[in-house]
């Protein structure tokens, strides 16, 4: 990526088989998109692997950016990450990392 952004400047527009890409390689082409193309960027193309793993519903991690994941993420915000429910949810994140990793040391000495 090193050698194209010097061949071809600081932002560019790759072609990866069908998909197209616009890669920004400088903080000011990045910030430059960033500020007067935001909404153009904003929403994620579901891809077979995200849709495969989501379904029919993505959330609030790839919903198509307007109305709904702007209600939604003002509620995530405002009600579930707060710093008082990220606390209360401790003992839960807790039990999940020690599950994760007996589950891995018993798939390590299975081989």
């Amino acid at each position: 990526m090193r050698d194209l952004s010097r061949r071809y400047g600081p932002l560019m527009l790759l072609r990866l088989c069908e998909l197209h890409v616009v890669v920004a390689s400088s903080a000011d082409a990045a910030r430059e998109i960033m500020k007067n193309q935001d909404l153009s960027f904003a929403s994620r193309p579901m891809n077979p692997t995200g849709k495969f793993l989501l379904g029919d519903s993505p959330g609030l991690v790839a919903a198509p950016y307007g109305k709904a994941w702007r209600q939604l993420r003002k509620i995530c915000t405002l009600e579930l990450f707060t710093s008082r429910r990220v606390r209360s949810f401790r003992p839960v994140r807790e039990e999940e990392v020690g599950r994760l990793l007996r589950s891995l040391s018993a798939q390590s000495s299975v081989g």
